[in-house]
């Protein structure tokens, strides 16, 4: 079993405010891994971690999370996946 680690920043200073959706890529992760996935923000206070189970993502390109802003939050959610641990 490994750990498999991923990192990802928010930022929508790079992006389109239309696209509000992150992929994280998991071609590498198997059935008996864990993925724990990174997330912070480029000009906000945010950081935040997520982990999967391998069995739940194995067999899958990416995840994905849309990413939802205000003035005073950031809020993730993701896609056809609950963070398992």
């Amino acid at each position: 079993m490994a750990i498999i680690k991923k990192y990802r920043t928010i930022s929508p200073s790079n992006r389109q405010a239309s696209s509000n959706t992150y992929k994280v890529s998991t071609n590498s992760v198997t059935v008996n891994d864990i993925l724990i996935v990174f997330v912070d923000h480029e000009s906000k206070p945010y950081k935040n971690q997520y982990a999967f189970t391998g069995t739940e993502i194995s067999g899958r390109k990416s995840i994905s999370f849309r990413v939802e802003e205000t003035e005073e939050s950031v809020e993730v959610s993701w896609v056809s996946i609950v963070p398992s641990i």
